[in-house]
């Protein structure tokens, strides 16, 4: 047996090592590079030469009287998550791929500028916005009635679920994620044709699974998910599905429409708060295995939904599906997995003329 041998690493060095290996791969499968809200709003300064039309959702028109199997709410940071936007639209999310009654929507609130200073700046970062909403008309801010902070996921999707009801009345059934997921839209919507229960659903993946004790309360006022006794006294959470990927059924997202300025929210414990609520009208969670993260589990090739994924990792997987390859073909878990998103000063830094 030959000897193995290895190499220690400083964290910086296996960044380093780790992005290489990212790039090669972006570069062996021809994908296109990460950019960041201003650089691509450069690019689309520099390529379009015409006046593109008024700020405008392109999937709004006649919804009223249109059904909606599926419509799908994808938790996004307006300002710093772009690359992972344009992933999910270039793969799973491709508008000429998805099926005729699915919709798919990026959750963004208003942009958070109040840290920058300088006035151009302010409004450099708020154009490349403009334009991206111009551009795809799926990208939700204002509409939302809310501030695009972490601290602040609970209005957030509770403003989705009540533009929801207003514009799309005849949805049938409701998916909120993460900005980090690849969904098989196409077998999930099979799945749900098949489904005889279109009220009381509520189904994704028990945060036991997620976290080890995150059905008891985090009371270090430090901590991310810290909840005071104050708002939640209880020792305990009630089971509840986890915040990358859950769905609901349309009547659900009803009752905390109709009652979005009345329900109290656990802070932005988003997944907490959506549970409780439901509580209400005796909906309770159903688990299912097929909704699963890179963090507790590895990839299977049965997955509907898959959460943690870079946009290198959503890119691998649909190159996969294109290719007749397995879902999890080539998965690796470090160079798939979530990486940090640039800081907002990082953003504003590469901007020069839009």
């Amino acid at each position: 047996m030959s000897p193995i041998s290895f190499t220690l690493l400083s964290s910086e060095e296996f960044d380093t090592q780790i992005h290489r290996q990212r790039e090669q791969i972006r570069v062996d499968n021809n994908f296109p590079r990460d950019l960041s809200i201003t650089q691509w709003a450069q690019e689309q300064q520099t390529e379009r030469s015409y006046n593109l039309p008024g700020d405008s959702l392109s999937f709004v028109n006649d919804a009223h009287s249109e059904v909606s199997k599926l419509v799908i709410g994808i938790k996004t940071a307006v300002l710093t998550n772009f690359p992972q936007r344009q992933a999910i639209r270039e793969t799973w999310a491709r508008r000429t791929d998805l099926p005729p009654n699915v919709k798919v929507f990026f959750l963004g609130c208003t942009p958070d500028v109040d840290s920058l200073s300088d006035s151009l700046e302010h409004q450099r970062i708020l154009d490349a916005v403009n334009l991206e909403r111009a551009v795809y008309g799926d990208l939700l801010t204002d509409e939302l009635e809310c501030d695009d902070k972490y601290t602040l996921l609970t209005e957030k999707v509770s403003g989705f679920f009540e533009w929801l009801v207003a514009e799309f009345p005849r949805t049938e059934v409701v998916m909120v994620t993460d900005d980090d997921v690849y969904v098989r839209v196409d077998q999930l919507v099979a799945d749900l044709s098949t489904t005889t229960r279109h009220k009381g659903l509520y189904v994704g993946e028990l945060t036991d699974t997620l976290h080890p004790a995150s059905l008891a309360p985090i009371r270090d006022p430090t901590m991310a998910y810290y909840t005071s006794r104050q708002s939640y006294p209880l020792k305990h959470f009630p089971p509840y599905a986890g915040g990358p990927h859950y769905l609901v059924s349309m009547d659900c997202v009803q009752f905390i429409a109709k009652n979005r300025r009345r329900l109290a929210s656990i802070g932005g414990i988003e997944d907490t708060s959506i549970a409780l609520w439901l509580l209400a009208i005796q909906v309770h969670v159903q688990y299912s295995p097929a909704l699963a993260s890179l963090r507790v589990r590895v990839c299977q090739n049965d997955f509907l939904s898959f959460a943690d994924l870079s946009p290198l990792g959503i890119r691998s997987i649909h190159e996969n599906l294109l290719h007749g390859r397995d879902f999890c073909h080539n998965f690796d878990r470090i160079l798939w997995g979530c990486t940090r998103s640039a800081s907002l000063e990082t953003i504003v830094n590469q901007v020069h003329h839009l």
